[in-house]
């Protein structure tokens, strides 16, 4: 995926709406009667968001944003494959 995000602009963030995520990366663990329930796993959260519409929308977007017309279609398909096949390896491994 290196070939079409590394090389955002400046100003990529602002139009991808970047600015109105919350600065928290990681939920807080549920409580229950005081005492930790579960901790959620950073690595949970990120497969989770891999896998959701909102992360396929952004990619959706910064491939359109930055990425030549004629080779969107072609890395949309591709970020989509390898996003797939690391998420399913990810929970592969955590079970």
């Amino acid at each position: 995926m290196a070939d079409g995000f590394d090389r955002l602009s400046p100003g990529a963030r602002e139009r991808l709406g970047h600015g109105a995520h919350e600065g928290r990366l990681v939920a807080l663990p549920a409580m229950g009667h005081g005492s930790e329930i579960r901790a959620v796993r950073l690595d949970e959260q990120t497969v989770e968001y891999v896998e959701s519409r909102e992360f396929g929308d952004l990619v959706v977007r910064a491939i359109r944003l930055e990425v030549e017309r004629e080779r969107q279609d072609l890395m949309i398909d591709r970020c989509r494959s390898l996003t797939a096949r690391w998420a399913a390896d990810e929970r592969a491994a955590a079970t």
